[in-house]
């Protein structure tokens, strides 16, 4: 999974990192979810307190911040409440244009 920090268009840092054997067999909507959880905790000093936009490539992903907690399966719900300290707004944005974050989330690392 990769994460982009940016401001104004202009890129801050980077992130990524590879999922564990379980993680990867966890559905679309919790690895795509785990990786926002991901961005969000490794940029903590950068956006905690702060209002952040996430862009994403995963539409459900706008709703889910607004899903019933009690109604979400419990790895969801898990989370979804790591995801509660940061105030946060999901946008779908088409994977034409996520240049930054799809690369390092596609790109095999060289020993």
């Amino acid at each position: 999974m990769g994460a982009a920090l940016i401001q104004e268009g202009r890129p801050i840092t980077f992130a990524s990192k590879s999922m564990t054997e379980t993680e990867s067999r966890y559905a679309n909507i919790e690895r795509e979810l785990l990786a926002v959880v991901f961005a969000l905790e490794r940029f903590h000093t950068y956006v905690y307190g702060k209002h952040v936009t996430i862009f994403s490539d995963h539409k459900p992903l706008e709703n889910i911040q607004y899903k019933n907690l009690a109604k979400a399966p419990p790895r969801l719900q898990r989370l979804l409440l790591r995801m509660q300290p940061y105030n946060t707004t999901v946008v779908h944005k088409p994977v034409k244009d996520m240049n930054f974050a799809d690369y390092l989330s596609r790109v095999n690392p060289t020993p």
